[in-house]
């Protein structure tokens, strides 16, 4: 008797064990199928305020809303009505919603079978309680907006050839700006909003940290408006690079074991630097009137911090006073340096570079490259309202004596231009990196709306 309790007991708590262990395979299966959603940072919701919460689902593009009190549900079905908006480089392109009741406090917003490319925009402003109070809305994207990408959520770098066919990929959760690294122009750099800096490889895809770590949690008296505070500028064939650390002070940091060594200290704030490709000297954009406009002097030093030259009011980049952008800076050849012209009402053009010899100054101002008439009749054919879009971007291939291919990257994304089979390609949804020297052409694509700004001169 004791010998059958014993193996009733056993087969008991085998049968428990096994239970356990079945569960704990579901949730990591179920954990490893979990699609990616994106949360409101504040998300408690209790309280007397009526709160609305706004939870994304990008893989399955769905808005679910969830609320601290009834949900009057005529008022977020006349929000999403009002403000449903669709865009995709096709014309004519259309999409659904259906919105789905999950209880008094709770609705999906389904955005089934978008098209390929398609973006979809809606808000719910103006939702209220039962009660007719309004809610305070809280989404995870800007203001009340609800934007769902098709496809599943990526971001990230791609490497496309002039037929359109993706090529390779690299995966990258988020930057703040993008620009050329200064080292014969053949690598750039990726800057973050955490601080981190990436030095990456156009032609392999190779990518390396190189943030000066100690640096990382310094507080410093200027920001840009992308959150950073430092630039980086490599010499060609140097061990070393240069640092504006702070956007205020220049140093020159051994990459080897990041020793840095003093070289400049501004009393205002930097724009913008790069290195002489020999890394004998400088250029540097420097705030003209000290309030953060539209203008920067142009100075020139040494490797040792001397000053060998200062213009003033050399670049210009039409924005309003208080705000910190990071302007290009770029050395054309060993002695002519290249700033940027943008908005000037004084030009004819407007985006364009103004070039200085290093010592003697002003050379000439020259307009950036412009898309031929036949690109731009294309660009009409495919796009519905061009004339609505900016132009940010215009590369054309290089190399390239005909001039067959352009890449161009306006304001709701990128494209290539074959003006021989006289066809359009969108290349991503974001701006591009540029051309490698095997002919293909790097653009940041992003299906969850993040944005990448690119800091460079053409």
């Amino acid at each position: 008797m004791k010998k059958i309790q014993h193996s009733l007991l056993f087969l008991v708590i085998l049968a428990i064990i096994l239970q356990a262990c079945s569960k704990h395979q579901d949730t990591e299966e179920a954990a490893a199928d979990t699609p990616r959603i994106k949360e409101t940072p504040s998300a408690a919701i209790d309280g007397e305020e009526p709160v609305l919460l706004i939870t994304l689902d990008e893989d399955k593009d769905v808005a679910m809303l969830t609320a601290n009190r009834d949900i009057d549900q005529q008022s977020v079905e006349k929000a999403v009505q009002s403000t449903f908006w669709v865009t995709r480089k096709d014309k004519a392109v259309k999409a659904e919603y259906i919105i789905d009741s999950i209880d008094s406090r709770r609705m999906d917003i389904r955005f089934p079978n978008l098209p390929q490319g398609a973006m979809v925009q809606s808000k719910v402003e103006g939702a209220k309680a039962m009660d007719g109070a309004p809610f305070r809305v809280q989404s995870p994207q800007d203001g009340l907006v609800i934007t769902m990408w098709q496809g599943i959520a990526w971001s990230g770098f791609r490497w496309l050839d002039t037929t359109g066919r993706t090529v390779r990929e690299r995966a990258m959760n988020s930057a703040a700006f993008v620009q050329p690294s200064g080292d014969g122009e053949k690598d750039w750099l990726i800057y973050t909003h955490d601080q981190t800096v990436f030095r990456f490889n156009l032609e392999s895809g190779d990518m390396k940290d190189v943030t000066i770590q100690d640096w990382k949690e310094d507080k410093s008296k200027y920001y840009s408006e992308y959150g950073t505070n430092v630039i980086y500028s490599y010499p060609v064939g140097r061990e070393g690079f240069y640092a504006a650390k702070g956007l205020q002070t220049i140093y020159y940091v051994n990459a080897a074991d990041n020793k840095s060594q003093l070289i400049y200290e501004s009393e205002r704030p930097i724009y913008g630097m790069a290195s002489s490709p020999d890394g004998q000297y400088i250029a540097v954009l420097l705030d003209s009137e000290s309030n953060l406009g539209p203008y920067a002097d142009l100075l020139v030093i040494d490797a040792k911090g001397e000053v060998i030259s200062e213009f003033l009011r050399a670049a210009y980049m039409g924005h309003s006073e208080g705000w910190h952008f990071i302007y290009p800076v770029r050395w054309m050849d060993k002695e002519t340096i290249a700033v940027p012209l943008v908005g000037s009402s004084a030009e004819s053009f407007f985006r364009g570079k103004a070039l200085f010899h290093y010592r003697k100054g002003h050379l000439s101002n020259e307009a950036d490259p412009a898309l031929p008439e036949d690109a731009v009749a294309l660009l009409n054919s495919e796009i519905d309202d061009l004339d609505g879009l900016e132009i940010n971007q215009v590369l054309p291939k290089p190399n390239d004596l005909s001039r067959r291919y352009y890449a161009v990257s306006l304001t709701d994304g990128s494209y290539l231009i074959d003006r021989e089979e006289k066809k359009v390609m969108q290349l991503g949804f974001g701006t591009l990196a540029g051309w490698t020297p095997g002919g293909q052409v790097v653009v940041w694509h992003s299906t969850e709306g993040k944005s990448v700004n690119w800091v460079g001169i053409e």
